[in-house]
């Protein structure tokens, strides 16, 4: 039987490693970029110290905030 937290990762594309604060700090966003970004995605409303975000969401907020500033895309709502 495969171990429940290699399959959490597999399906999360990495380890539960950050809190709310601390990822969005490492991306370098505002906690309201952040907040609007992840309610887009549907992700669930987590309390700050939980761990619950991957490498990868804090590459893709800090992707998401270079496109911001290059001016690739805007905000419309």
């Amino acid at each position: 039987m495969p171990d429940p937290k290699e399959i959490e990762e597999l399906l999360l594309g990495g380890e539960l490693r950050y809190n709310r604060v601390q990822a969005v700090r490492l991306s370098g966003v505002s906690r309201d970029f952040a907040g609007r970004i992840w309610r887009a995605f549907g992700y669930p409303s987590m309390p700050d110290e939980t761990i619950a975000y991957t490498e990868g969401d804090v590459a893709a907020l800090d992707r998401l905030r270079r496109s911001s500033t290059t001016g690739s895309w805007t905000r419309t709502a």
